[in-house]
């Protein structure tokens, strides 16, 4: 490399504007103010104040090129280097060193992969053992309902590794998150065969109402959520309305259409207020509580233009209740069910409970108009009226059933039936 001149330096000088310098050691130009640092034996132009170089400090050398060493290789490849001769031939001794040390570097790799290997099969051991002996779990579902359950599932001793899928950022906190959709039910069993899950927890309605305890249940994985068949409850509100008024549970009048001219007469003669509902799963947004008929036809125009797809295709329009909402979630086994406390969430968007739905902003617990007295009452008018009749169709119930209710001024109501952990209310 050709070092720089003073002369070099000063017209790099008057062409930038900024003082250079020279470094004797590295035979490279300078900037001050950029790498002024790292020079050694430096030599500083003087510039007046027209630009022009007046003098510099004498440099015999300043025609001559200055040699600079190449850079110096890895340290892995000085032994090759040195045992290498300008030719590129080597000497039989040298030729025997350089073996010898590629096979040391041989046999090190070789202990270190062997090294990673049995500590990757003790911990894949540990993972099929369940750390402290308890199960393997895996919870479905990326939302904050499925954070609050691996947060509590993994306070437990009963739980050993705890999954998520597909988990979230927080989730990754509590569990091992694994990046699998809900509704890919073979990659979940795959993933549950492999790292030997005991246990699924369902926290998304739609998964359960496409049959992902079916699925899981086939390869032997034991699942907290109904069926197919159960979770009808949930993902038909028009099924459930007609079983609850089969057996008598206290709810608001309703009707069911998937005619949408009948719908809008029927509308007319009713009159408002009134709760028009798309009938499948719609995410918690599929209701609207009109106030005058005008927002009731509203409604029924956004189902029947698709606004929910396939869970607007049938649509239920029901009384207005008056009185104050609550949530009660109950443990199901198929036959018996146990209460839970209470909790009261608020969907509406706007101020003072104005404005759409939306899948929940908010949610308190206990309720406060779900008292001991209105608890049982629920438990023994809805709750498990519903349990029996679902076991005497052949698809009992097993996992959590959340009553949504109306507290009236004869006593609780049913509004709907969910087949799952709430959101928020769950949180």
């Amino acid at each position: 490399m050709m070092a720089w001149t003073n002369r070099e330096a000063a017209a790099e000088t008057l062409a930038t504007g900024r003082m250079c310098y020279r470094s004797r050691s590295r035979g490279r130009l300078w900037r001050k103010g950029k790498s002024s640092g790292q020079v050694q034996h430096l030599i500083a132009l003087r510039v007046d104040c027209d630009g022009d170089a007046l003098s510099a400090l004498p440099d015999r050398r300043e025609r001559r090129p200055v040699r600079t060493r190449p850079p110096a290789p890895p340290r892995r490849h000085r032994a090759l280097r040195a045992c290498s001769s300008r030719e590129g031939r080597a000497s039989k001794p040298r030729r025997r060193a350089v073996g010898v040390c590629e096979a040391r570097s041989r046999r090190r790799r070789g202990v270190r992969a062997a090294r990673a290997r049995r500590r990757w099969r003790a911990i894949d051991t540990a993972r099929r053992a369940g750390r402290n002996g308890g199960m393997n779990v895996l919870v479905v579902g990326g939302g904050g309902r499925e954070h609050a359950l691996c947060w509590a599932l993994a306070a437990s001793p009963l739980c050993g590794a705890l999954y998520c899928a597909p988990g979230n950022a927080g989730i990754a906190r509590e569990a091992e998150c694994a990046a699998i959709d809900p509704m890919d039910f073979s990659a979940l069993a795959r993933f549950c065969r492999g790292r030997a899950v005991e246990f699924a927890v369902i926290g998304p309605e739609a998964p359960l109402a496409a049959g992902i305890v079916d699925a899981l249940e086939a390869e032997g994985v034991r699942c907290f959520g109904p069926t197919a068949a159960a979770a009808r409850l949930e993902a038909s509100k028009a099924f459930a309305k007609r079983l609850c008024a089969h057996i008598g549970v206290p709810a608001a009048d309703f009707a069911v259409f998937a005619d949408f001219d009948a719908a809008r007469a029927y509308l007319r003669a009713r009159g408002a207020p009134v709760v028009v509902k798309a009938s499948g799963l719609a995410a918690g947004k599929g209701v609207t509580v009109a106030r005058d008929p005008g927002e009731a036809e509203a409604a029924l125009d956004a189902l029947a233009d698709g606004a929910f797809g396939a869970a607007g295709r049938e649509v239920v329009v029901e009384e207005f209740l008056e009185g104050e909402e609550a949530s009660l979630f109950a443990l199901v086994d198929g036959e018996t069910a146990l209460p839970l406390v209470g909790a009261r969430d608020y969907k509406a968007v706007g101020e003072g409970g104005t404005g759409p739905n939306t899948g929940g902003m908010g949610a308190v617990s206990p309720a406060p108009a779900l008292d001991d007295a209105a608890r049982d009452r629920a438990m023994a008018e809805i709750v498990r009226p519903a349990v029996a009749a679902m076991a005497a169709r052949g698809a009992p119930f097993r996992g959590l059933l959340y009553a949504g209710l109306m507290i009236t001024s004869d006593g609780p109501k049913l509004l709907e039936f969910n087949v799952r952990f709430g959101d928020p209310e769950w949180q």
